[in-house]
């Protein structure tokens, strides 16, 4: 490839308006630009209302010790009662929270009433084994939806999680352990990848091997069925140590800033710094860029995000921002997503996938029958994503399918800094060490 043709690679300067009857629907319109921009602070007011407080917020921000933004600080509220709890009492208890189907085939629906009943008994698990609020605790799972009732189980009892991607090494695991100081681990015997068992307790026993010694307690899922080592007295079977708990749990509200989770970074370019995001900033801004930018309607859409909850889009997008909203979402294992019955994807959000329907490229797929999507991740993926996201709306016969975009452009302000240096709105980020680190704009890892 030419110089020239990368050079011309870099610039586009044309735009794809969207239809008039899509933009008349829309949850977002132009003016959310002037409101934002009029009123900087009003506007994330108004953001953070749409969310249950148990204390109302009287200041949005505090910018007395810059670079460090606290957002409504004076404020508290629960995230685990505003993703599961308020939807159960606003009677949407029987609406499906998560579609999960596994890389062998199998599948999992849980409604928002389910999702209640399991949050809630891991709360009280922590609790029997002496996690509170403050304490870190550490999750090593593959994408089963025990990994998001463990960040919400955690967030409920106020306990600061700290998700470390499955496929990382015993060494990586044990670093990030010992830096937050994780007083327990949530794992699983093992995960599915590329059609085979991959132990994932063995590395557990490994990295715990090596140090970490502020680990008191090991729960694991059963979830490949691999015989596994056993320590007795710390290692817990999920099922003996949840299932038995009491499905009611009475939380306690946190404030605003305090800490919700800490996700490190890869550690390519040096030793992995640790982001701690906080719990009043953070979920006004994943709600809001998740209700605005996929335009989500939660009575009709089911959403799907393809990244895995051990990244900050995961975080954001497969967790906070779609429960925080009442959203259905769509959780497949890595690699390939099964569409069955009548279920349709009518929003969401990847990075380089190439999408195929009935076994053709989506744009061929005869109507009516887009039944199953195939994703193949790949070198070749991101140039014919970004092609796809160009006809982003697709009508199949009555069906709406919605080719994710690889990239996403924020919402006005969100994650961002105004020309005067302070923060444009959302929460912040700091390292976990208490030095400042630029906040990862909402979808990125």
């Amino acid at each position: 490839m030419s110089n020239e043709t990368l050079a011309n690679l870099l610039h586009e300067d044309r735009s794809f308006p969207p239809p008039p009857e899509f933009a008349a629907q829309a949850n977002a319109g132009a003016g959310l630009y002037a409101e934002a921009a009029s009123d900087r602070l009003g506007f994330w007011a108004d953001q953070a209302r749409q969310l249950v407080w148990d204390t109302p917020f009287t200041e949005v921000l505090d910018w007395s010790n810059p670079p460090f933004a606290r957002w409504f600080a004076d404020g508290q509220l629960n995230l685990a009662y505003n993703c599961v709890d308020q939807h159960v009492e606003d009677g949407y208890g029987e609406q499906v929270a998560i579609h999960w189907v596994g890389e062998p085939g199998d599948t999992r629906t849980i409604t928002y009433a389910d999702l209640q009943e399991q949050v809630n008994k891991l709360a009280n698990a922590l609790a029997e084994l002496g996690v509170g609020k403050g304490d870190r605790v550490a999750i090593y799972l593959p994408m089963v939806p025990e990994a998001a009732v463990a960040m919400l189980a955690c967030a409920r009892v106020g306990a600061v999680h700290s998700v470390v991607f499955g496929g990382f090494s015993a060494e990586a695991l044990r670093s990030r352990i010992e830096d937050a100081e994780a007083k327990l681990v949530i794992t699983a015997d093992g995960g599915f990848r590329r059609g085979a068992p991959s132990a994932l307790k063995p590395i557990v026993d490994e990295a715990l091997a090596q140090g970490a010694p502020t680990i008191e307690n090991v729960i694991v899922v059963k979830r490949t069925g691999q015989e596994v080592g056993w320590t007795e007295g710390r290692d817990h079977w999920w099922a003996d140590v949840v299932d038995r708990q009491s499905p009611e749990h009475a939380y306690a509200p946190n404030d605003a800033e305090d800490p919700l989770f800490i996700l490190y970074t890869s550690g390519t370019t040096g030793k992995p710094k640790g982001i701690l995001h906080t719990s009043g900033g953070y979920l006004t801004q994943v709600a809001y860029t998740f209700r605005n930018v996929f335009d989500i309607k939660p009575d009709t859409d089911v959403y799907w995000c393809t990244a895995d909850v051990g990244w900050v889009t995961g975080h954001s997008y497969i967790v906070y921002g779609p429960l925080a909203n009442g959203a259905t979402v769509n959780v497949s294992a890595p690699g390939i997503l099964k569409l069955g019955g009548n279920d349709t994807i009518t929003s969401g959000v990847g990075a380089d996938i190439v999408l195929g329907g009935a076994g053709d490229d989506i744009q061929g797929a005869r109507r009516g029958e887009l039944v199953e999507i195939d994703i193949v991740i790949g070198d070749n993926g991101r140039e014919i994503a970004r092609a796809a996201g160009r006809a982003r709306a697709l009508d199949v016969g009555a069906r709406r399918a919605v080719i994710p975009c690889p990239a996403r452009r924020p919402a006005a302000g969100a994650g961002a800094r105004d020309r005067g240096g302070q923060p444009a709105g959302g929460g912040g980020a700091q390292r976990a060490d208490g030095g400042h680190q630029p906040e990862e704009r909402a979808g990125g890892r």
